[in-house]
């Protein structure tokens, strides 16, 4: 894939840089890239590995004092944007490392032909997801990796956030040059399907294929992951919670032509 094809950055809002700060550091192993202020917002740049080689999207946490009243995140709300994922080779070790850390970790649990995965918070209320390379019952436990504080290299895999009508937005993504359709998963048990959109140079010949599904979790770049939930199709007034409030500043995209964009559902998407 060409370099100047990439989701770049996904940027949130937080409360206390501090706060952020010693976490994503001490608790996630990141690596601070940037640490800046303008006109009294600071900005907190992230990655887990900055490698030419790698895909990743940056990790941007904004520290804005007119947001921080929106903190922490109601983690019960159904907001537009849901969450950020983290792949991982053993989501069990990683798991423990939190634990120890003291960081509350739910259960680690086996979606049907999706992924084996747990979820936990940042101190923002953010709801943050480890997905293991291989399903739970193809993966090999091997020895953690003392490099790292999770037990292993990382990769910021996924934003999620949530699609009203799903159709429009897989017309708006697949107009922004590279970027397409790469997975589609049907988690009807739960009342939703999941849609996988990422930049590569490979066609996907059958995206609902379960051949394909571990081989996402193994990229080390980052996707958008739209969840589109069944019960709004039928409430036509209904629209997805998508502002300031909710934390989520939007995407930035590297691609042939600098704007900026909103979704269908008016998630802020900058193209430089």
């Amino acid at each position: 894939m060409s370099s100047k094809h990439s989701l770049h950055k996904v940027s949130l809002y937080i409360a206390n840089a501090e706060q952020s700060l010693a976490f994503y550091q001490n608790q996630l192993g990141m690596t601070l890239l940037e640490s800046s202020t303008v006109d009294g917002v600071q900005y907190l740049q992230f990655s887990f590995d900055p490698s030419p080689e790698r895909e990743e999207a940056i990790l941007e946490l904004i520290c804005d004092p007119a947001n921080i009243a929106c903190f922490p995140k109601d983690r019960n709300s159904l907001e537009g944007y849901w969450k950020i994922a983290i792949s991982i080779k053993d989501v069990d070790i990683a798991r423990q490392k939190l634990l120890d850390q003291g960081v509350e970790v739910t259960d680690a649990f086996q979606v049907p032909d999706v992924a084996y995965l747990c979820h936990f918070y940042d101190p923002n209320g953010y709801c943050l997801e480890l997905i293991q390379h291989k399903f739970q019952h193809n993966h090999t436990t091997e020895p953690e990796n003392t490099d790292y504080v999770l037990g292993n290299l990382p990769v910021l895999s996924l934003v999620t956030y949530r699609a009203k009508n799903i159709d429009s937005s897989l017309a708006f993504y697949n107009q922004i040059p590279g970027l397409k359709l790469l997975s589609k998963m049907a988690v009807s048990q739960r009342g939703f399907d999941l849609y996988f959109l990422g930049y590569s140079a490979e066609e996907v010949a059958d995206v609902e294929s379960l051949a394909i599904r571990e081989p996402l979790w193994q990229k080390n770049a980052t996707m958008i992951e739209l969840q589109h939930i069944f019960k709004f199709n039928d409430e036509p007034d209904f629209q997805y919670c998508v502002g300031a409030e909710t934390g989520f500043k939007g995407l930035t995209l590297k691609s042939e032509k600098a704007q900026i964009l909103h979704d269908p559902d008016g998630y802020r998407i900058e193209v430089i």
